[in-house]
């Protein structure tokens, strides 16, 4: 499905499931684990069997209500708090004989707060960044006085509960953008000419922290403005653009060879090419092959990664009025995107969107957070959430997770500023993602 750029609006932006839904979803998995047990309250076995179950249904609980909410939803002060405490109740209304009041439930933060690290083979747990919760409970073991005494009249367990988490002080990448403009003869039609040259106003205006060039092309490229930044280097670039007018043909490959030569010569892994057109290009498959060669050409781990030899440029086209979209999007990615996910990095609009979309791919390209190390699997990629100080962002308003780059994008939306507030307020962003993992002490 085409992308829009509506498809950055708020209305767009919903999440695709409420809180209600995810009560009812957790609920059930955690009664399923508990009525496979035939519970004979009259010997103390299976009643401490059984305290062992509602002890690591409680762990996980803990575990989904830091990944889904945050930690002040789950535990503050040893205590359940919040929808934790209510998820608790429900449980044992769910249990016939079973009284919540019988019994006592404390959590506490493992390893001072902070997360651990724990590396590849490591024999006690998965790799990767963890936040550590204690939960335990207290409760009579025993139900008559003839059972067993080894488990004392007041018996305390507690499990291990652990949260993948990654988390770090939002940095700005300063990318690099080469701006590929089409000055065709078609391109005076409807104004977009003059529209383009108003979002490159807007661009240069915003003074972003990246380096950017600008390239205009016809049926080749007529000029060429390497990576800059500065007051000199914005006067030269909208002296360029707007002293040139709209004439000739539409050839995408030499504009395309001349900003993938530029972005390779600094070796910057956050490499962006924006191409802006309305035509159809006469230089027929040339840019697709070249594409396929050389900007797919390389490990796609390198996208995923950030790292190694080569250099991973990512490409985002605009096609404005009646610009050839399925061209379009063959060009759009990067080495990591699927030819089924190419169209997420291809925008079509009229010729009066042109500056809200150049806001959006900008927008796209700034607030990003990444790459999360080890990445999601799909499974895993419905269960990410962000959290900027500890309050949670919302799924595709405040943020999105980009499987072609690995990495977490946030928006400026419904008045909730998260990009800003993470690239100006140095707000530490946290995620977390997959299922806890619950481990008896």
């Amino acid at each position: 499905m085409r992308n829009q750029v509506q498809s950055f609006s708020n209305s767009n932006r919903k999440n695709e499931l409420g809180f209600t839904a995810y009560v009812i979803i957790l609920l059930a998995a955690t009664l399923a684990g508990i009525s496979m047990f035939a519970i004979d309250f009259g010997k103390g076995a299976n009643r401490v069997h059984m305290e062992k179950q509602l002890l690591d249904s409680h762990g996980y609980i803990v575990g989904q209500q830091i990944i889904s909410q945050g930690i002040t939803s789950a535990c503050v002060n040893g205590e359940f708090v919040g929808d934790t405490d209510e998820l608790s109740q429900a449980l044992f209304n769910q249990l016939d004989q079973v009284e919540r009041d019988e019994r006592t439930y404390e959590c506490e933060e493992l390893d001072g707060g902070e997360v651990i690290v724990r590396e590849e083979g490591d024999p006690s747990g998965p790799p990767g960044t963890f936040r550590r919760y204690r939960v335990s409970s207290s409760y009579n073991a025993l139900q008559n006085p003839n059972a067993a005494q080894e488990e004392g009249e007041d018996t305390k367990r507690s499990v291990v509960v652990e949260v993948r988490e990654i988390n770090g002080e939002v940095e700005r990448p300063r990318p690099q953008i080469m701006f590929i403009l089409d000055y065709s003869g078609s391109m005076s039609s409807n104004n977009r000419a003059n529209r383009l040259k108003g979002a490159m106003q807007e661009f240069v205006n915003a003074d972003y922290e990246v380096d950017y060039g600008v390239i205009l092309f016809d049926s080749s490229v007529r000029t060429t403005i390497g990576l800059g930044s500065g007051a000199g280097h914005n006067q030269s670039v909208m002296s360029t653009v707007n002293g040139n007018s709209p004439g000739g043909g539409t050839g995408f490959n030499g504009p395309l060879q001349n900003a993938v030569n530029a972005l390779n010569q600094s070796g910057n892994q956050h490499s962006y090419v924006v191409l802006v057109s309305d035509g159809v290009p006469s230089d027929g498959s040339a840019a697709q092959n070249y594409v396929n060669n050389v900007i797919r050409g390389i490990d796609p781990n390198i996208c995923l990664t950030r790292s190694g030899n080569d250099i991973c440029h990512t490409v985002y086209t605009l096609g404005v009025d009646n610009a050839n979209m399925n061209m379009l999007d063959s060009l759009s990615g990067n080495a990591a995107t699927a030819p089924a996910e190419r169209a997420n990095f291809s925008f079509e609009i009229s010729a009066q969107d042109t500056q809200e979309a150049f806001r959006a791919i900008v927008d796209d390209i700034l607030c990003s957070f990444g790459p999360l190390e080890p990445q999601p699997s799909v499974d895993e990629e419905a269960t990410i959430n962000v959290f900027l100080n500890e309050s949670a962002l919302e799924r595709n308003v405040d943020f999105e997770y980009d499987r072609n780059l690995n990495a977490i994008k946030l928006y400026d939306a419904n008045g909730n500023q998260a990009c800003t507030n993470a690239l100006n307020n140095g707000g530490s962003i946290t995620i977390r993602y997959g299922k806890p993992r619950v481990v008896a002490e």
